[in-house]
């Protein structure tokens, strides 16, 4: 009973504020996101307390990896879409190698985090 008594105050409550009809906001100008009011993914800096913006080097593009299993330890640059696990499956011919990769690179913190154009050393096949 008493959860029926709650409700009929919502409805109350409510349907008191909706006498008049809800106005249309003003057609603005074409907004950019700045003036959105966008909030910035966590760990970032806002707009308004990061420095002016660095624009970044294009990353280079490598034909073929710099790979060849005749040396020992080499480099492969990081393609579109590489992961540890895809580069030791197409490198090393065997996926569970990935650790290898990361051991070699113990810059990399986390396995996922690389970037297009990164240099990384992998182990021989």
């Amino acid at each position: 009973m008493r959860s029926l008594s709650v409700f009929a105050i919502l409805v109350a409550i409510i349907s008191a504020g909706c006498d008049k009809p809800a106005q249309p906001a003003p057609a603005a100008a074409a907004e950019s996101p700045k003036d959105m009011g966008t909030v910035p993914p966590v760990g970032y800096p806002s707009p308004s307390t990061a420095g002016p913006a660095t624009p970044l080097p294009p990353a280079p593009v490598a034909a073929e990896p710099a790979y060849t299993a005749t040396t020992g330890k080499t480099t492969y640059t990081v393609q579109k879409g590489d992961g540890m696990v895809g580069i030791a499956r197409k490198l090393l011919g065997n996926e569970h190698r990935w650790k290898e990769i990361r051991d070699l690179n113990p810059e990399i913190k986390e396995p996922y985090t690389l970037r297009v154009g990164q240099v990384i050393k992998v182990p021989a096949k």
